[in-house]
């Protein structure tokens, strides 16, 4: 559940105000304002709050296809991949996060 118990879920009013902001940014994703990638990883958190990162993920993933080298992207998944009990995707969304391939180039 995205590192969050059920105790720290947010509360239904909450829940509808995440619903709605989620509602406008998956709007603006679809007729193209402001950066796609900007708004993937704000759909992705939303998620996460939600505690729906079956849902972040994708949103993650496509921000990575763009630009591996993303290190938000690639932390959330890794703490995603943690969370669903993947340890060895989590450790390499964590070692990539951490070791940009340009730096693996180079060494």
């Amino acid at each position: 559940m995205s590192g969050q118990s059920v105790d720290n879920l947010p509360n239904s009013e909450n829940m509808v105000i995440l619903d709605k902001a989620l509602y406008h940014f998956e709007r603006a994703q679809r007729i193209g304002l402001l950066n796609p990638k900007t708004l993937q990883k704000q759909i992705a958190s939303i998620y996460l709050v939600k505690g729906e990162s079956e849902k972040a993920a994708p949103q993650l993933e496509s921000v990575l296809e763009e630009n591996p080298n993303d290190l938000e992207a690639r932390f959330r998944l890794g703490v995603i991949a943690e969370d669903l009990g993947s340890l060895e995707l989590a450790e390499e969304h964590f070692l990539a996060a951490l070791i940009p391939d340009e730096d693996l180039k180079t060494s």
